[in-house]
């Protein structure tokens, strides 16, 4: 006996048993990254069969996606944004105050780990920046080289979490929110509005 559930659940446990395999993979994520995380992997950490992993998410891309999902609702998160040149700032303030929320905290390492990844591979982890940044500040940013200003918030952005959040550099981590407002919302305004040439 390996103590793993096999086959399908019964209905009242399959909103547990789910959670347990997303949590299962975001923790082999933040691991082992992409490449090393398998189905097999997944299903044994969750205690689950790994048919039954496919059975709920089909293929390991579709996995990984559901498992970076953030768990609070961006769209709540960023709602009401300005769109002058006080978007930029907001955009930092909200974003730092929603990662420091306990839900985030357990979810960023696999994420940004992931999106950090130097392999192509990594999938879905490499939609997530933009499309975070898209719900929060698509209504204020500037039609001409839309895409590129996209790409450079949601580098700046993801960098300033990588290091306060994963890698946990002094300086940033000693920075308290308004600082890191005060510092890094005037260079998301210039990406959202200004001239890029």
């Amino acid at each position: 006996m390996t103590g793993r559930t096999r086959g399908r659940p019964p209905a009242g446990q399959s909103r547990d048993t789910r959670e347990r395999i997303l949590t299962a993979t975001r923790e082999l994520l933040a691991d082992n990254g992409f490449d090393r995380t398998t189905v097999r992997a997944v299903a044994g950490r969750a205690g689950v069969d790994p048919a039954l992993v496919h059975h709920y998410f089909g293929p390991k891309k579709n996995l990984v996606a559901e498992a970076l999902r953030p768990p609070v609702d961006l769209s709540v998160v960023f709602v009401d944004m300005p769109t002058d040149e006080r978007a930029g700032p907001e955009f930092v303030r909200r974003a730092i105050r929603a990662w420091e929320t306990p839900e985030l905290q357990s979810h960023i390492p696999g994420v940004l780990r992931l999106i950090a990844s130097t392999n192509h591979a990594a999938g879905p982890a490499q939609d997530v920046p933009g499309a975070i940044v898209e719900v929060a500040l698509g209504g204020a940013v500037r039609a001409d080289r839309r895409e590129r200003r996209l790409a450079l918030i949601a580098s700046q952005m993801f960098g300033l979490l990588m290091m306060r959040f994963v890698i946990q550099q002094p300086e940033i981590v000693a920075a308290d929110r308004d600082q890191l407002v005060a510092q890094v919302g005037p260079v998301i305004t210039h990406y959202l509005t200004g001239d890029l040439t």
